[in-house]
This record gives C-alpha cells, structure tokens and sequence, in this order.
C-alpha cells in the first residue's frame, strides 16, 4: 500500500501592522478651523489630562501647536472702519494676520500658560526634560511671528515690545518713546514703520 505524501504545512501568517494615520496636511487644518471660535476647538473639560502626563510624545505637541498656528491662519483679526458718505454711511472691513500667542496656545491644547512656561523651564516645578525643546522651539516661533509683523507694521509695534517683556514698566515705555519721538503713524509706508520699528527696539535696549 501506497503511503501518500504527507500535505507540506503552511507557515502561518504574520500578522502586519496597521499603517499608522497620515497626519493632515498645514492646507486641511487651516481648511478645518475656518470660522471656528476659540472656544469651539478648546477640548472640553472632560479630556483635560494631568500636565505631567500630557504629551507624553513631543512629537504630539508639535503637531497640536501646528493646529493652533493653522487656527490662527483660518481665522484672521478683522477691524471694521466707518465713514459718512454721500449716501450715508459707509464701512471696510480689514483683515490682519492673527499674531501667535502663548495663552492663545494654551487654550488651545486645554492647558494654563504657566504650565506652558514649567515645562520649558528647569528652575520650576513641573519641568518637563522631554518638552523642553519643543516648548523652546514654540516659544521662538511665536516671538518670530510676532516681531515680523511688527516689522511690517502689521502689528502695533508697542504693545508687540510691551507683550515680549522688552520693557516691563508701560510707563517707562511711553516716556522712552516719546523721549526718543519714535511713534508708529497710519500715514506711514511700511518701510517706515519698519525702520521707527527698528529704532523703537534700539531704543528700548
């Protein structure tokens, strides 16, 4: 009798990884926040972790400052200006870049903005080692944004000083303005609120 061939055994298949998510792209978040509020895209008080344990991977705080700048891509500041006219009165609307801030960002990602500050700083309680950088490299992004718009006169160069810390006292700002007679005037081009700008910061040195 005629033993058959024993079937060959099948190795069993590995089991593969799911893909991880494609994180969406600057273009779709600023696509996503358009027209929301600030408080619209808060988390709510329900998802609100323990600072020590928020963001355990740098790279997830990263991406949620990311969402904050493209929030604030998709929803500029608009000032309204009103004038009489023939035929009554009439009004423009501007739109002017809406400047990166710190408090901004902690509402944003549902934190207070000291704890932004203890986790890139050593000297406090809750330091965070593993943000330090980020928090540092944010930090910079949002001073940048600033004092580039400040330089195009986008932003009132004064209070852009004033928020940076560059003076502490607003009095002693004033009269040092006023001293020096460095004053920001709609009237202006850019480039000359860029250079009294420019001045301003020698200035306040």
């Amino acid at each position: 009798m005629v033993k058959k061939a024993a079937a060959p055994s099948k190795a069993p298949r590995k089991k593969t990884k799911p893909a991880p998510p494609v994180p969406p792209t600057y273009a779709q978040l600023v696509k996503k926040y358009k027209g929301k509020h600030l408080w619209q895209v808060m988390p709510p008080a329900s998802a609100l972790n323990d600072p020590k344990t928020l963001f355990l991977d740098p790279a997830d705080f990263v991406r949620a400052c990311e969402s904050y700048f493209a929030w604030c891509s998709a929803n500029p500041v608009v000032s309204e200006k009103a004038w009489g006219g023939a035929f009554g009165v009439n009004t423009h609307e501007t739109e002017h870049t809406r400047p990166y801030t710190t408090s901004g960002l902690a509402a944003f990602i549902g934190v207070s903005e000291e704890t932004i500050h203890r986790w890139g700083n050593p000297n406090q309680v809750g330091y965070r080692p593993d943000l330090a950088s980020a928090v540092k490299a944010i930090k910079n992004a949002i001073r940048e944004q600033k004092l580039s718009g400040a330089a195009a006169g986008i932003y009132n160069p004064l209070i852009i000083s004033l928020d940076l810390g560059m003076r502490a006292n607003r009095q002693e700002q004033e009269e040092k303005s006023l001293e020096t007679n460095l004053k920001i005037d709609e009237s202006m081009t850019l480039e000359e609120k860029a250079a009294t700008f420019k001045a301003l910061l020698e200035a306040n040195k």
